[in-house]
């Protein structure tokens, strides 16, 4: 069943866990999501990279997650456009069925950025879509440590950012990046994510959420955050699976039999996910 964004994560905010937002790169990752979501009785949200996704267009996406929405009905999820660049983006995605919308104009300065996202809460709301915004930003792996903590998001700003725009979601910056993250190497700020959580009035999103590690992803989820980026952890562990299954027999008798390990495995790890912040038998 598709709802807004924000009514899955103002639920998990309350009550101290997280909602997976898997962002799959084919339809037969939209179908491992819901099975897979069923299965946990989990809800979750997916996501549609604006100008990083190789395998379907965004309506095509939509067509999916609608037919499966509807083959499940028992499960709720939302379906958000990410990392949206233009107001094109956000239309063609609000016209495609899509239940919310990230704005990222991380190109302006922060007043520009408040002004672009006054006007995509305006036309969003009034086609009954939430949206996400994003203060600070998760890092890529290359970036120091110094750089780290020069982008780390600002509690006041924050606060002050929500109650000037009436943004649904926060994506903030807390510690994590995007990347091949060793577990070790993502420094969390669990006091930002505690002071986050208990000044700004809207839902808390955390991006580069991949290879962050159980207890990371746990004790954010318990301090506030509400939604879980996720991409590619997921898919590491179906190319890491279907290059052992590979290695061990020397090759594969059909190409359905090597989708059958990277599926098994690419459940694994969302079961593996969404176990660790949270979000099972919330149905």
């Amino acid at each position: 069943m598709l709802v807004r964004m924000d009514k899955l994560t103002k639920a998990a905010a309350s009550a101290g866990y997280g909602i997976a937002a898997p962002c799959p790169l084919d339809f037969e990752c939209v179908q491992w999501c819901f099975e897979t979501a069923l299965m946990l009785k989990a809800p979750f949200i997916m996501c549609y990279h604006a100008w990083k996704n190789y395998g379907m267009s965004a309506e095509e996406l939509a067509d999916a997650v609608k037919f499966y929405a509807a083959k499940y009905p028992q499960v709720p999820m939302g379906l958000c456009l990410d990392h949206g660049r233009s107001y094109e983006d956000a239309i063609r995605a609000i016209k495609a069925g899509f239940t919310a919308v990230m704005v990222d104009r991380s190109d302006l300065s922060d007043k520009e950025i408040a002004a672009a996202i006054l006007e995509a809460v305006k036309m969003a709301h009034a086609a009954d879509v939430s949206v996400e915004a994003a203060l600070g930003g998760a890092q890529t792996r290359d970036a120091s440590l110094e750089q780290r903590e020069e982008t780390l998001t600002n509690v006041a700003s924050a606060r002050e950012f929500a109650l000037a725009t009436g943004v649904d979601a926060i994506a903030v910056a807390v510690g994590s990046y995007h990347g091949d993250v060793k577990d070790q190497e993502a420094i969390m700020h669990y006091d930002l994510i505690r002071d986050l959580k208990e000044n700004v009035p809207v839902s808390l999103v955390m991006h580069g959420c991949s290879f962050l590690g159980e207890e990371k992803l746990r004790r954010s989820a318990q301090l506030g955050i509400a939604k879980f980026n996720v991409q590619g952890e997921l898919l590491n562990a179906g190319m890491q699976a279907a290059k052992q299954r590979l290695l061990d027999k020397g090759g594969c008798t059909s190409a359905a039999e090597l989708n059958a390990v990277i599926k098994d495995a690419y459940i694994g790890q969302l079961t593996s996910f969404m176990t660790a912040i949270g979000d099972v038998n919330r149905l």
